[in-house]
């Protein structure tokens, strides 16, 4: 097991995080990687680890979301957390969910919510950590493909500084690697990914930025008929309804910038 030093923050916390990072090929499970980093974050930032996760290549995919297999709780209080959010997901596409899905840097959870202001079923996430005695968290998206969240009963904004940030989110991804030698994912993530041509991919773009199917024809010289057809391909290849529902699923698919 990998210890902290009993060194005070800020001075040792990037030796702590460094060690960390030299050391996590030796953790032999899931709940080693995830209690020595929270070892070191709830004694140096009062940061506990909440949960890592591995995102479903389809977004709506909720029974990919598996514990052991491609999500990993840390503490008794986020198992009962996770339990009572999953109940509710699939009524839901929470607001904190899609953040972390389309996020490339990390981010405390009182910024986010300052950002997006979440209103009625998009509180669901905030009022959860409120209930499990998180007034803050901070969460790290690794690579577009896994998260790793930490959650304090306290707000975080002035004791995470950015050199703080970035040393948390280097230890992420440390963490969620060794997660990745750990576990077998090819059975839950085996389906072959969502491939759009360059066409397709144009024509959603325009039509992302609400240009109609007169003028998106124009641009590329091509009649209305055949933007037609191609925002049906797309569809059928997204299994979704519309055109709203088909350029906000590709967003969520980083299919389309």
């Amino acid at each position: 097991m990998i210890e902290a030093t009993n060194e005070k923050f800020p001075e040792k916390l990037g030796r702590d995080l460094l060690y960390y990072a030299r050391n996590v090929s030796d953790c032999e499970t899931p709940e080693e990687v995830l209690d020595d980093l929270d070892r070191i974050s709830s004694k140096r930032l009062d940061l506990n680890v909440h949960m890592a996760a591995r995102f479903p290549q389809r977004v709506l995919d909720w029974h990919s979301l598996i514990i052991g297999k491609t999500v990993f709780l840390q503490g008794q209080a986020s198992k009962l957390w996770w339990q009572e959010w999953i109940s509710h997901v699939p009524q839901n596409y929470p607001v904190g969910y899609a953040l972390a899905r389309m996020s490339m840097a990390p981010y405390a959870w009182t910024e986010a919510s300052k950002g997006v202001q979440p209103f009625a079923l998009d509180r669901l996430g905030y009022e959860l950590a409120l209930k499990y005695g998180a007034e803050d968290g901070f969460t790290c998206p690794v690579g577009g493909r896994w998260v790793l969240s930490f959650w304090s009963k306290h707000q975080v904004l002035h004791s995470l500084t950015q050199p703080a940030r970035i040393l948390l989110c280097a230890a992420a991804s440390f963490a969620v690697m060794r997660l990745e030698q750990l576990v077998d994912l090819e059975p839950v993530h085996g389906r072959p990914r969502i491939s759009l041509t360059q066409k397709e991919v144009t024509v959603l773009r325009l039509l992302a930025m609400g240009i109609p199917f007169k003028e998106a024809a124009q641009c590329l010289g091509l009649a209305q008929e055949t933007i037609r057809t191609h925002l049906k391909k797309v569809q059928i290849k997204l299994g979704v309804r519309n055109r709203i529902h088909a350029v906000a699923e590709a967003m969520r698919q980083h299919l389309i910038p």
